[in-house]
């Protein structure tokens, strides 16, 4: 019985596990955190311009920012670097 990995990206039982030699879990941990404050910080500022400025104004002005950064940093951008 042939128990060798089968095509790309297959790992072998010592590939897995040196993996789990590399303690990742304070970095996912991090990542974690930081995504939590990021989402907080952005409801925080929507609900803080929602006082001044009505819905209308706000979801457009969110919508500009996300087109300006799809076009500062297209998707292809990542392939290139």
């Amino acid at each position: 019985m042939d128990i060798r990995p089968v095509g790309p990206g297959a790992m072998t039982v010592a590939d897995v596990a040196a993996a789990a030699g590399r303690n990742q879990v304070p970095l996912g941990i991090a990542y974690m955190v930081g995504s939590t404050v990021m989402f907080a910080g952005g409801n925080a500022v929507v609900k803080w311009q929602l006082e001044t400025y009505p819905l209308g104004e706000v979801a457009f002005g969110l919508v500009v920012l996300l087109v300006v950064r799809r076009i500062q940093n297209p998707p292809i951008a990542h392939a290139l670097m």
